[in-house]
C-alpha cells in the first residue's frame, strides 16, 4: 500500500474497498472484540467463558467438597463422642449398682439416713425418749440378719435421763430394707 494515495495492493490490504477477503475477515473480526468488551454479546445461559471462569469454577467445587468433608468428619466426631459418653454412663451406673449391691449385702446401706438426716431407727429412739433433743448418737452396729431377710442393728447412744443427767444407752432393732437406699425398722427395744 502507498502511503500517499490509499491504494490497495494486490495481496489484501486491511483498508480494502469492499469485496476483498481480508478485509470482511478484518472487519468482522473488530466487530466480535468490540461486541465483547462492551459486555452486549449475547451468550448462552450457563456458557463459560474464558480461563478464569473455569479455575473459579475448579475452585468453587474443591471449597464445597472440602466443606462437605468437615462437616461429614464433624458428624462422625460427635457420633462417636456421644457414643463414647453413653458407655461411660452406662459404666458408671453398673458401679454405682455393684457398690449399692455390696452395701445391701454387708448391711452398711441402713447406717445412714438420707441425706445425712436421721436414719429411721435413730428417730425411733428419739421417740421413747424423755428429752429427744438431748440424743448423741455414739455408733450403730449394722450385720445381716443370720436367720431372716433384713439386718439386725445394735446402737449406743447418750441422752438426758429423768434426772437431769446424760445416761448411755443401748437400742436393738430389726431393720429391713423398704425402697433403695431407705431402711425402716420392724422391731427394737432401747435398753437403759
Amino acid at each position: 500500500m502507498d502511503d500517499k494515495h490509499d491504494i490497495p495492493s494486490t495481496a489484501g490490504d486491511l483498508n480494502a474497498p469492499p469485496g476483498n477477503a481480508g478485509y470482511d475477515a478484518y472487519k468482522a473480526s473488530i466487530e466480535h472484540d468490540a461486541s465483547t468488551a462492551n459486555g452486549s454479546a449475547k451468550k448462552p445461559v450457563g456458557a463459560f467463558e474464558g480461563p478464569g471462569c473455569t479455575v473459579g469454577g475448579i475452585i468453587l467445587i474443591v471449597f464445597i467438597l472440602m466443606f462437605y468433608g468437615m462437616l461429614s468428619f464433624c458428624s462422625e466426631r460427635s457420633k462417636e463422642n456421644a457414643r463414647i459418653a453413653a458407655q461411660e454412663a452406662a459404666d458408671k451406673a453398673k458401679e454405682e449398682e455393684a457398690h449399692y449391691q455390696e452395701r445391701v449385702r454387708n448391711g452398711s446401706v441402713c447406717a445412714d439416713g438420707p441425706d445425712d438426716l436421721n436414719t429411721s431407727l435413730e428417730l425411733n429412739v428419739k421417740r421413747d425418749l424423755k428429752d429427744p433433743s438431748s440424743f448423741e448418737h455414739m455408733g450403730t452396729v449394722i450385720t445381716p440378719a443370720k436367720n431372716s431377710k433384713g439386718y439386725d442393728a445394735l446402737m449406743r447412744f447418750r441422752s438426758k435421763n429423768s434426772l437431769g443427767g446424760y445416761a448411755v444407752g443401748t437400742a436393738v432393732a430389726k431393720l429391713y430394707l423398704a425402697e433403695k437406699n431407705l431402711c425402716e425398722v420392724s422391731a427394737f427395744k432401747v435398753i437403759e
